[in-house]
Order: C-alpha cells, then sequence, then structure tokens
C-alpha cells in the first residue's frame, strides 16, 4: 500500500502535502517508516478507507466515484500519514548513528534546539496529525463514500442512542470526528450497563427504532445526554 512516491516524486510530495519542512528532504529516510504511519492513521479510521484511498492514489476509481472528493479525502489522509511519520523521523534528524554509537549532528556554525523547544516543536507536529485525521474522518463523513459507510469502523455506529459526532456535541462539546469514533467502545459500554437498565431494554429499542410512541422523544434526549455524559466520565478514568 503506498501513499507516496508511486511516480518517483515522493520528496516533492512530501514536501507539498506537509508545507512546513525543507525542501531538501530525501525521500529514502521517509520510505521505511511510511507504512507507520499508514497504521497509525488505519487505527483510528480503519483500513477500509485507508486501502481505497490507496487505490485511488494507484489510479483506481470505483464505478461512480465522485473525482474531486476522492482527491480531497486522499490528501487529507497523505497529510495525516505524512505528520505521523513526521512525529517518527524527526527525534533522530539530528543524531548521528555510526559504529562508535550516538553522537550529535550540527554544523560548525549551528547551535541545536534546547529540550523545552525540541518538546514543543514535535507537540505541535503531534497536534497537526490528529487535526489532519480529524479531518479525514469529517471528509469520509460529508461525502458517505460507500468504502467508508459499509466499513467495519462505521458500522460501529448501529445500536447507538447517539450516531454521529454534531449529536454528542448537543451534550458534551468534543468537536472532533476522530474523538467521537474513538470513544465508541465507550459508547457502547455505557449504553449497555448504565442506560440500558435504567430505561429497560424494551424501552431502549423503541427509542432506538424510532417508533411511533409519545414519549420516545423527551425519553431519547436525557438518554442521550446521559450516555454522552457518562462517557466522558469513563474516558477521563481511564486517561493514563
Amino acid at each position: 500500500m503506498r501513499l507516496f512516491g508511486l511516480y518517483g516524486d515522493g520528496a516533492h510530495e512530501l514536501v507539498e502535502t506537509l508545507g512546513l519542512i525543507a525542501s531538501g528532504i530525501t525521500f529514502d529516510k521517509w520510505e521505511p517508516l511510511l507504512p507507520l504511519g499508514i497504521r497509525d492513521v488505519a487505527a483510528i479510521t480503519g483500513r477500509a478507507p485507508v486501502e481505497a484511498l490507496a487505490a485511488y492514489y494507484a489510479g483506481e476509481c470505483p464505478d461512480g466515484c465522485d473525482p474531486d472528493a476522492m482527491d480531497t479525502a486522499l490528501r487529507c489522509l497523505q497529510q495525516a500519514v505524512a505528520f505521523f511519520t513526521w512525529l517518527k523521523i524527526i527525534p533522530t534528524l539530528d543524531a548521528q548513528h555510526d559504529d562508535t554509537g550516538r553522537s550529535r549532528r550540527l554544523g560548525e556554525n549551528e547551535k541545536g534546539l534546547t529540550a523545552l523547544q525540541e518538546f514543543k516543536d514535535e507537540r505541535n507536529i503531534l497536534r497537526l496529525a490528529y487535526e489532519a485525521a480529524d479531518a479525514l474522518v469529517e471528509t469520509l463523513e460529508r461525502h458517505a463514500f460507500p468504502f467508508w459507510t459499509g466499513s467495519e469502523r462505521r458500522r460501529r455506529l448501529s445500536g447507538l442512542l447517539i450516531r454521529s459526532k454534531e449529536e454528542f456535541d448537543r451534550y458534551y462539546v468534543i468537536g472532533s470526528h476522530r474523538l467521537f469514533f474513538t470513544l465508541l467502545p465507550m459508547m457502547h459500554e455505557v449504553q449497555g450497563s448504565d442506560v440500558a437498565p435504567v430505561l429497560t431494554r424494551a424501552f431502549l429499542e423503541k427509542i432506538i427504532g424510532g417508533d411511533d410512541w409519545a414519549p420516545a422523544e423527551i425519553l431519547r434526549d436525557s438518554a442521550a445526554r446521559a450516555l454522552a455524559l457518562l462517557t466522558m466520565r469513563k474516558a477521563v478514568e481511564r486517561l493514563p
């Protein structure tokens, strides 16, 4: 699976994608680590959209696909992969590794960054990586690509009281599609262990199924609020 360098211009593609990096990079330093960056993104979105967009990058366009929408999604994917990969490369860019061990590699008139400056730089790249991943999920949601709506990761929304980031934001603002999909396992857990026993399974199924039942809307709003708030509590409890 390739997202850069397919046409022999990987370094230029990376520079255009990142925008913050010098144009003198060599692709051979990046190429072995790009699969790890792809792995980071696939951990958020699942493999299905990553594989579909990689196939589009290689020249395959499914019947009925919108090239403009696919181009947008591909750019978001490439940017997320590039930033996650950069995080793996940047700590060793200033290091010289040889048979005598590791040493600092600086030019005669160069000064290295302080530890605090390095930390702030890497935290900013991590923030950009997460923002790029969020933009990717937002694009997948907006265009409702079949390879996304039918994916295992997207099908996890089935059976939940809250089925979108926008709906979750009504009760607790997270502002992130990436975070919303990260929370799905905990949402299922909370709905099954805390919400369903209070409402009873029968009432919960009526609410989720959209049955024409007078109290459904009132109960649904209260149950969804409880689901969002209890999910955030569980998420905070499980923070490392």
